[in-house]
């Protein structure tokens, strides 16, 4: 699936890229660290990158979210099937 973008009235999704990367770590405070389980921003930038190699297999489907308004970058969400048991 190549998605390059969904805008909606407040925020817009745009697929995981390098040059969001920065701007992703930056925002990663120690408390939403903790909450997701994560152990550092180094380990979270290399699940990063292997997003991004997952996305352009098809292997999973992977969205920055943006807010309209100052186009800042307000969070992500990814989209994988389960793991098999």
């Amino acid at each position: 699936m190549n998605i390059s973008e969904l805008k909606g009235r407040d925020i817009t999704l745009r697929p995981l890229a390098t040059e969001y990367i920065d701007s992703y770590i930056k925002s990663f405070s120690p408390d939403v660290q903790a909450a997701v389980f994560v152990d550092s921003p180094q380990s979270e930038r290399d699940y990063l990158i292997e997003g991004i190699e997952k996305c352009s297999k098809g292997d999973a489907v992977f969205f920055c979210i943006f807010e309209n308004q100052h186009n800042n970058l307000i969070g992500a969400i990814e989209i994988r099937p389960s793991p098999q048991h």
